[in-house]
């Protein structure tokens, strides 16, 4: 296994530089990208008002994690704005919320939508958190194509990250093979909060917990991809973009090698900063 750091736009604001040396820098840049028009669209309370959204047909992804692992806080990254509310405690969001947002390539009038869905964090009752209306959507949904649950780098997986990754993969094995189905891609967030002897560590750690708790279902588990954002310089959000921008088609049959599945890259500018794990 290998780590690769690719860049995202920076501002303002560093991330903990020391942990980010402590990694080896490897960029390649979609610099044709572009994410804009993010918009609320509607919310579900039930089932009932889930099944009368619109079904237009793009891409959805849903958002999950336990209280405090920065599951608002990345949505409003890749929202670019503050649409989604955050809290420290566990079931705040008490629906599912909709999200819109536009994937444009630069050098052509191409653009693809896909809509990203805030579900109720979830905490030590696990389950009753989450939900029959989580349950529900993604049992039968069938524009859902990926699940990110967040997970806090700093605090490893607890039991019930574990009940929650396990849950997952019972669910996907248990979808009607008439719905496409979704994969789960765990994010690893903050990072920048990890001291430096660690975060190495932690990360190998958390992705030996993730491949345990799947099992045997372990090919529904995407490469884990590791976040910072607890400074205004976000660490490793542009690899969730990228992920998006594959889901939303924009690329078509020509998706770069960006998203580093084989671990190919090229040397980084200094711009730019995201980690992913490869192997």
């Amino acid at each position: 296994m290998s780590l690769v750091l690719v860049h995202a736009p920076s501002t303002t604001l560093k991330p903990a530089a020391s942990t980010l040396r402590y990694f080896s820098l490897k960029y390649k840049n979609p610099a044709d990208l572009q994410f804009k028009n993010a918009a609320y669209v509607q919310q579900a309370f039930n089932q009932e008002q889930l099944a009368s959204l619109p079904k237009l047909g793009e891409p959805e992804v849903i958002v999950s994690g336990r209280a405090n692992a920065g599951k608002s806080t990345l949505l409003n990254m890749l929202l670019g704005g503050k649409l989604a509310t955050t809290s420290k405690t566990a079931g705040h969001t008490k629906s599912l919320k909709f999200f819109r947002l536009d994937v444009a390539l630069a050098s052509s009038t191409r653009v693809r939508p896909v809509l990203l869905v805030d579900a109720p964090g979830y905490g030590s009752r696990g389950r009753v958190e989450w939900g029959e209306l989580f349950n529900h959507y993604i049992a039968e949904r069938k524009q859902l194509q990926r699940i990110y649950i967040c997970f806090n780098t700093k605090h490893l997986l607890n039991a019930v990250d574990l009940g929650m990754l396990e849950h997952l993969a019972s669910v996907l094995t248990s979808r009607s093979e008439s719905l496409p189905p979704w994969s789960i891609q765990p994010i690893l967030t903050k990072i920048d909060t990890v001291p430096l002897a660690h975060g190495r560590e932690h990360i190998v750690q958390m992705q030996e917990q993730i491949r345990g708790a799947v099992g045997t279902q372990a090919g529904l588990v995407r490469h884990p991809l590791v976040t910072g954002m607890s400074g205004s310089t976000p660490v490793g959000v542009e690899n969730v973009r990228n992920d998006l921008a594959e889901l939303s088609g924009i690329w078509g049959d020509a998706a770069p090698t960006v998203l580093a599945k084989e671990g190919v890259v090229q040397d980084d500018p200094p711009s730019r900063q995201s980690l992913r794990l490869v192997e």
